[in-house]
């Protein structure tokens, strides 16, 4: 019925590149309303959960893995799911047993591949670019996006790479650890005060 066409056309329009991160943060200010509006938007709401989660969906299917992963863990940041994001970080980010791991080139060098189906470092600088899509949108006129809305991203992203830190300090050598917390503190760092306020209740 209605909901396979609005699917269908959902499939088509990320295939097309035309559903990006701006279409998200409209479409969540968009549910926030319909939250607001209590009984009085509940069938909107409704319609607009089934499209926020199908386009995701869509998205972590053409997304590269690390992407993929980062958009999934963002629809899950409420206290409850805490554990799915554990177990979910813990699946893809655990390496391979040692005596499975391969030798690899990479840039003339030779490097360990881990086998984990989402490298640490991959997930790392997914984050970085998330959080650079959502900071880009605060300079794009009539995306409509709040710095609270921004704040409360970045905090999410947080969150993640904490969580991401402590299955890599299990698995990895210090040196992968070492080059994971790297390559996210400078991102994180000079806004860790401002995103205090955003912590969400556990």
């Amino acid at each position: 019925g209605e909901i396979t066409i609005l699917d269908g056309k959902i499939t088509k329009f990320v295939r097309a590149g035309v559903i990006d991160p701006a279409f998200l943060n409209v479409l969540n200010l968009n549910l926030d309303d319909a939250q607001k509006a209590g009984s009085d938007g509940e069938q909107r709401l409704q319609v607009l959960i089934h499209i926020y989660t199908r386009v995701q969906e869509e998205m972590e299917k053409r997304a590269r893995p690390s992407m993929g992963l980062v958009h999934k863990l963002l629809r899950l940041m409420t206290p409850e799911f805490a554990p799915t994001r554990a177990n979910i970080l813990e699946d893809t980010l655990k390496p391979k047993p040692e005596e499975e791991r391969e030798m690899v080139v990479v840039d003339g060098a030779v490097k360990t591949d881990f086998g984990a189906k989402v490298d640490p470092l991959d997930l790392s600088e997914a984050i970085v670019t998330y959080m650079n899509q959502i900071r880009g949108l605060n300079n794009v006129d009539g995306a409509g996006i709040s710095e609270d809305t921004i704040g409360q991203a970045f905090e999410d992203c947080r969150v993640i790479a904490k969580e991401a830190r402590a299955v890599v300090e299990r698995h990895y050598e210090e040196e992968t650890l070492d080059e994971f917390t790297d390559s996210l503190t400078p991102v994180f760092e000079p806004i860790m005060t401002t995103l205090d306020k955003y912590r969400r209740g556990t």
